[in-house]
């Protein structure tokens, strides 16, 4: 199976690359950078979108790219909107493309105030799906959404909250945090490469949300790094941001694939490691 993902050198894209490479798929990858994986059949995201389907052949199409600056809008309609309506409508004309895009939980919104997205890049992801439903129900391509919650794992360089805790705790310095209550859904990123996997060779359902069996606050998560080593930690120093997602709300009509939480383990593994 030839598989094709836009965003392949990403930390998402970049893992998942190396994991369908070790499982067999041919891989390719659309990015501004290569692919440091010898394997995989490298793109720029500059070359001409047809060009490229028609040089890789792929049987799926992987849609990791993502634009998160909520002050570029441009940006954020070309590569959350604009560059998959144009891949979709490439692969109109292609027999059995399949094309899966990945969307965000927060989309979804807070459960205090549910189906309302909290930012432009969260809107942007939501604004993706009746053009998905559309060429679902009145052409011969298949889309399939896959909705992500927190991703975290080995050689994460994002500088998302856990890793900073983590990095804080082993060279004892001190992190200023918010109150720190609200909850956070973390799947490990191997989880998420065998669940992707598995949904690629779905056939009967087009809806999916990868979520952890277990949330955690950062104060939680705080807790659990301090089993193990010190941690300086003073909650309260900065302001949530102006909208917060507290808690994560889940969709009604999605196909719910929950990964037993491993976050203990991670972190005890992590600090004992180093």
């Amino acid at each position: 199976m030839r598989i094709l993902i836009f965003g392949g050198t990403g930390y998402i894209g970049s893992r998942l690359a190396s994991f369908l490479v070790s499982k067999k798929y041919e891989v390719g990858n659309v990015s501004r950078r290569e692919s440091k994986i010898s394997a995989v059949k490298n793109f720029s995201i500059n070359d001409d979108l047809l060009f490229v389907l028609n040089s890789f052949m792929p049987d799926k199409i992987i849609y990791l790219s993502a634009c998160f600056n909520n002050e570029d809008i441009n940006e954020i309609v070309n590569v959350n909107i604009n560059i998959p309506l144009n891949i979709l409508k490439i692969i109109e004309h292609m027999e059995g493309v399949e094309f899966i895009y990945t969307g965000s939980y927060w989309q979804f919104g807070d459960r205090s105030v549910p189906h309302v997205p909290i930012d432009l890049y969260s809107a942007s992801k939501k604004a993706v799906l009746p053009f998905l439903d559309y060429y679902n129900n009145y052409t011969k391509v298949r889309c399939k959404e896959i909705v992500l919650y927190g991703t975290y794992g080995e050689s994460d360089g994002r500088g998302k909250l856990l890793d900073y805790l983590l990095n804080s705790a082993l060279s004892n310095e001190l992190v200023e945090l918010t109150e720190g209550n609200q909850k956070l859904n973390l799947v490990n990123i191997r989880d998420i490469c065998k669940a992707i996997e598995s949904i690629i060779l779905t056939k009967d359902e087009v809806k999916f949300a990868i979520k952890s069996s277990e949330e955690y606050s950062p104060r939680r998560i705080v807790e659990l790094i301090r089993k193990h080593t010190t941690l300086d930690v003073k909650f309260g120093i900065k302001p949530y941001r102006k909208v917060e997602l507290m808690s994560p709300s889940y969709p009604d009509c999605y196909r719910i694939i929950t990964v037993r939480d491993s976050l203990p383990h991670y972190i005890r593994n992590r600090l004992n490691q180093e």
